[in-house]
């Protein structure tokens, strides 16, 4: 998940001068593959797999979950995985 800060500030005069936080999440994970993604790594920590990465795709939404050195599974929406052999 990438976070993007961005500053803004009024360009009148009269506008209060101060500083506007705003923080945008380009992508975020749903619940169901936050949970998905958990049990995938109590899965693979108890065949003691290294967890090599865990990201999720910006253009479709699924994460990607790369453990040990063959296992690749992908996580969509819904939290039903696929796993595929690279």
């Amino acid at each position: 998940m990438h976070l993007v800060f961005s500053y803004t500030f009024s360009a009148s005069p009269k506008a209060d001068k101060t500083p506007k936080l705003a923080l945008f999440c380009r992508a975020l994970p749903t619940t169901a593959q936050l949970y998905q993604c958990f049990v995938l790594s109590v899965w693979a920590t108890k065949f003691y797999l290294p967890i090599d990465l865990i990201r999720i795709d910006e253009r479709t939404g699924n994460i990607a979950f790369i453990a040990g050195e063959e296992t690749v599974i992908t996580i969509d929406a819904q939290g039903r995985w696929d796993k595929t052999h690279e």
